[in-house]
């Protein structure tokens, strides 16, 4: 394949699927050759240099080539160590540094708590372990409990369990899923004692959290209690998903269903339901008067808010 080795947009978009490569090799590679980060941003600064001297010597194509096979190969190395640096560290002020141990944590509700049929998961995220006193913690939890009492966004909990490291489940590989969101402990049903609850519909001083996300899921939640007031079951808990993403109340045979028929995908807030809400709004606009211009950049703030509103 010829390269136009003065074409900048198409060296940048090689490096970038090198980089991508670089990181995909990365996952299957042992752990334990990451415990030479230094040695490998050693390895791709080096490649840097000799980039750089390189292109000193000339601008023919033969030492253009030589220059993009360094630049390459240092891009290479800088995915492995960035994928590296991701890597969770297996130290004492880290939640996960006590999986397979009980304790008794200390933490707040860092989350929109993901509520199911008959059960809910609360992302945790651990402040302090009691039998480890004046020594701070820190990472996330996911604590599957029951459907009850409820629990919001904020609430400052204490709670005994197991901690368990997540594992693959029926193929599904559970643990590196949860990893996209820096969870790299569980705990099921444990017993649970509220000892600070957020004030109500996101009032007062907040317990602990951030305050904007708490008024954005407490105006959230308005908005599902007039979907609850104006559909009757299960439509009601169909549309939830729909405009809001998530699968609360909805039952395990209609889910089966949706899967069944490939459907799934609809219960979910994704590019779907963000372009039919993109094409109502500007009809909308349009229909109102405003030219097209502001129609636009009316409806992108309407977007970014909805975006705002699912979670991000």
């Amino acid at each position: 394949m010829l390269i136009n080795y003065d074409s900048k947009s198409r060296i940048f978009l090689i490096a970038c699927l090198i980089f991508i490569a670089g990181t995909a090799l990365a996952s299957f590679l042992p752990v334990k050759i990451f415990h030479f980060s230094l040695e490998l941003f050693g390895i791709a600064i080096f490649f840097l240099i000799l980039t750089s001297l390189f292109w000193r010597f000339g601008q023919e194509s033969g030492i253009k080539a030589v220059c993009l096979f360094f630049f390459l190969i240092a891009m290479l190395f800088f995915s492995v160590w960035r994928y590296g640096l991701s890597l969770p560290k297996d130290t004492p002020d880290k939640i996960w540094h006590y999986n397979n141990r009980t304790i008794t944590a200390q933490g707040f509700i860092a989350n929109e708590p993901d509520v199911r049929d008959n059960s809910q998961k609360l992302e945790i995220a651990a402040e302090a372990v009691k039998e480890l006193p004046g020594r701070l913690i820190f990472g996330k939890i996911l604590v599957a409990t029951d459907l009850y009492p409820e629990y919001k966004y904020g609430d400052k909990l204490e709670f005994e369990c197991e901690l368990k490291r997540p594992e693959e489940y029926k193929g599904f590989a559970y643990d590196r899923y949860l990893s996209r969101f820096d969870i790299y402990s569980v705990c099921y049903y444990p017993r649970i004692h509220l000892t600070l609850p957020s004030p109500s519909q996101g009032e007062g001083v907040m317990a602990a959290g951030n305050w904007f996300y708490a008024r954005i899921f407490s105006f959230k939640a308005k908005l599902a209690g007039l979907i609850d007031s104006g559909l009757s079951e299960p439509e009601a808990s169909l549309a939830r998903p729909i405009v809001f993403g998530g699968q609360k109340g909805l039952e395990q045979a209609i889910r089966d269903d949706f899967q069944k028929t490939g459907l799934t995908h609809i219960m979910a807030v994704s590019g779907f339901n963000v372009s039919i809400l993109a094409v109502v709004v500007m009809a909308i606009l349009l229909a109102l008067g405003l030219n097209r211009r502001r129609a636009f950049y009316l409806a992108v703030i309407f977007l970014a808010a909805y975006i705002i509103l699912v979670g991000l």
